[in-house]
């Protein structure tokens, strides 16, 4: 009668190491229906484990799975796809327990398959108490205590008439010693009043109650469990008591509790967080993204990130970003992108590679922040360092810089360059006739004439209050003689023009030197055409003067 009950429920119980690969030590002759196989073709031939007739887009996540249980011994419900010797593909319920085996030199686990592929697991568990309400307590008993799950039959008045190992170990008692005793006995008055509103549906209704996710007290504590309920009938088909069945869940919601914080610190964080498979595909996108790109989580979904890309050319060595991801690395850079609207924007960003537990590129995630102010600031910064505030030219420190990488470069290029000393006639007067903002305007308006007249290779810096220098590069002496002349010329013919209509002219005397061999310092040559400067100053201003 046994076998019939299993054969009718389609159950398969068996007992396999405690391993991934669960090698099949015994297993009832029900797995040829399931399977097509024969008890002996998993117990001498191959396949020999449990885990070959999985199927193969499931296999990674059941190793994983049974490695966790391995390593806390608990119950397990898992749900999965099997390969039948005919090829075809069957879903089966997979209910079991490790343990530590008979000679305690290991694990083992024990469990049920059940045939889901074309029933619900809600329709399959009614099926289960149904066909167990049909036989005699002494015959289920076995396969109420080889079940992981904590199971048990209540009568109407709230008593424990018969419970599993399960049930009763995780209480802390025996079977003979839960038995009989009363729901208040076991569990706090709250409780005991929520559980038998549960019973009293089921006892007026006949109606089954499933999957009642519920706290627990047990041995361990307080524990989650999914409890299902189902009327228990006598031979009459009178309602005499409630069956239930209860699987912990704990791990289950606690790894939920944590997918959730987790799922909102990303969907909240004010980081972009970017999802994509191995070919680039966006499967995810957070709040932060559809916020900064103007795209919406259904715009972005099934696209290439290169829908931002603004097509420009930006210092990424795209060949290193690849073989460091795809080397199991992450990188890190700055994009500058753009966003729906067209709109600019700079973006810092992580990629790394996510493989799974087969060491299979898996996906790839970004991490990205929209640093457009912070970048706009950090050239705002490095142009101050550079620059001269109020002329926008090299301020003294960058110009003896860049010379003195200039300086070696026209060494080894043998490259001609002459350079000039200017600086503004009677410019105090200026400041004290009419105040340090026209002065300012008189110094902005002279850079200026000097940016328009030289070329972009020359080199101007502010050396001084309104001392500039200007190196003239790939320039031989006459040509350099002709732009000092232009630039004395361009000055003395300009005019600053107040708001009182006041108009103020002012001129420049210039100093002009070239190196006079290929290894001069530049310094010696910016002292010569100082001395020329002064010189021309001396001689009445608004000159040129040259000290070769």
């Amino acid at each position: 009668m046994m076998d019939q009950f299993l054969s009718n429920l389609q159950i398969v119980t068996y007992r396999c190491s405690g391993d991934q690969q669960r090698r099949v030590q015994e297993i009832s002759e029900n797995i040829k229906a399931l399977t097509g196989y024969q008890d002996p073709y998993f117990t001498s031939g191959i396949p020999s484990d449990l885990d070959s007739i999985i199927h193969p887009d499931d296999q990674s996540k059941i190793r994983q799975a049974i490695r966790a249980y391995l390593q806390k011994p608990t119950p397990f419900t898992l749900e999965y796809r099997i390969i039948g010797a005919d090829g075809g593909v069957r879903w089966v319920l997979d209910q079991g327990l490790c343990k530590a085996d008979g000679s305690g030199g290991g694990m083992e686990i024990e469990g049920i398959l059940i045939d889901v592929t074309e029933k619900n697991e809600q329709d399959l568990r009614r099926k289960v108490w149904q066909a167990a309400c049909r036989v005699e307590a002494d015959q289920f008993e076995a396969i109420l205590d080889h079940i992981p799950g904590m199971i048990y039959y209540k009568d109407r008045d709230n008593r424990f008439i018969r419970v599993n190992k399960a049930m009763a170990d995780q209480h802390g008692l025996a079977k003979a010693a839960l038995e009989g005793q009363h729901l208040s006995a076991i569990y706090p008055l709250e409780l005991v009043e929520r559980y038998y509103q549960d019973d009293l549906a089921v006892l007026e209704s006949g109606e089954p109650r499933l999957n009642i996710v519920e706290k627990l007290i047990t041995q361990e504590g307080l524990r989650w469990v999914d409890t299902s309920k189902l009327a228990f009938r006598d031979h009459a088909g009178e309602i005499i008591g409630v069956i239930g069945m209860s699987f912990d869940i704990t791990d289950r919601i606690e790894a939920e509790k944590k997918v959730k914080v987790l799922q909102k610190a990303i969907e909240q964080s004010p980081i972009m967080i970017v999802i994509t498979d191995p070919d680039g595909t966006i499967t995810y996108v957070n709040n932060t993204f559809e916020a900064v790109t103007g795209y919406s989580r259904d715009e972005a979904l099934g696209q290439n990130p290169r829908i931002l890309k603004l097509n420009r050319d930006v210092a990424i060595d795209y060949q290193k970003l690849w073989e460091t991801i795809l080397g199991g690395q992450d990188w890190q850079g700055i994009f500058q992108n753009r966003k729906k609207n067209g709109q600019p924007y700079w973006e810092q960003a992580i990629i790394a590679p996510i493989f799974d537990d087969e060491g299979q590129l898996y996906k790839f995630i970004g991490i990205k922040q929209d640093i457009t102010e912070e970048y706009h600031n950090l050239q705002l910064l490095a142009r101050l360092y550079q620059e001269d505030v109020l002329t926008q030219v090299y301020n003294r420190r960058s110009f003896f810089e860049q010379m003195g990488r200039n300086a070696i470069r026209y060494q080894t290029e043998a490259v001609k360059w002459a350079m000039l000393m200017l600086d503004i006639d009677l410019f105090k007067r200026i400041n004290d006739s009419y105040g340090h903002a026209v002065g300012d305007q008189a110094l902005w308006g002279f850079a200026e004439i000097c940016k328009k007249n030289v070329r972009k290779t020359d080199l101007i810096g502010r050396i001084g209050g309104e001392e500039f220098a200007i190196c003239l590069e790939h320039t031989d002496f006459e040509e350099a003689l002709q732009m000092a002349k232009r630039l004395r010329e361009s000055v003395a013919a300009s005019e600053l023009r107040l708001d009182n209509e006041t108009v103020i002219k002012y001129t420049v005397s210039i100093g002009l030197s070239l190196p006079r061999t290929a290894d001069e310092p530049f310094e010696e040559v910016l002292k010569r055409a100082d001395t020329a400067m002064y010189s021309a100053k001396n001689k009445g201003r608004n000159r040129v003067e040259i000290s070769l």
